[in-house]
């Protein structure tokens, strides 16, 4: 019996680490499909950009919207949706930065998103 248990403990370790592996592996699928970025207004003409702040978040988020390296205007907010719209923009090329505060003070760039529209709005 103690020879066939030693053969027996190796082969029960290598199937938990192959588990936990694995378990590991999704999980981290998960997050990254769970990552959702600004989105712009659907049409031929983009008339701004807006980002939902993850329901449960301890942090401060901030949403800019930038035309040809201009800032165009942002919002801040701990909660529900961001909302910036396009006014003054110098090119029909849009990008949509998402960045989170930490109580810390420690900020990183969280999600980004670019679109063209066909006909700038008026300035």
């Amino acid at each position: 019996m103690p020879q066939n248990t030693s053969r027996l403990v190796p082969a029960l370790i290598g199937v938990i680490v192959v588990l936990l592996t694995a378990l590991g592996v999704m999980s981290q699928e998960a997050f990254a499909g769970s990552v959702h970025g600004p989105s712009f207004s659907t049409g031929h003409v983009v008339t701004g950009a807006t980002f939902a702040v993850p329901s449960g978040s301890d942090a401060t988020w901030t949403l800019k919207l930038w035309s040809a390296g201009k800032l165009l205007g942002s919002e801040t907010g701990t909660s529900g949706t961001l909302s910036v719209p396009v006014t003054g923009s110098p090119s029909c090329s849009l990008q949509a930065d998402v960045q989170t505060t930490r109580a810390s003070g420690k900020f990183r760039y969280y999600s980004g998103n670019r679109a063209t529209s066909s006909c700038c709005p008026a300035s």
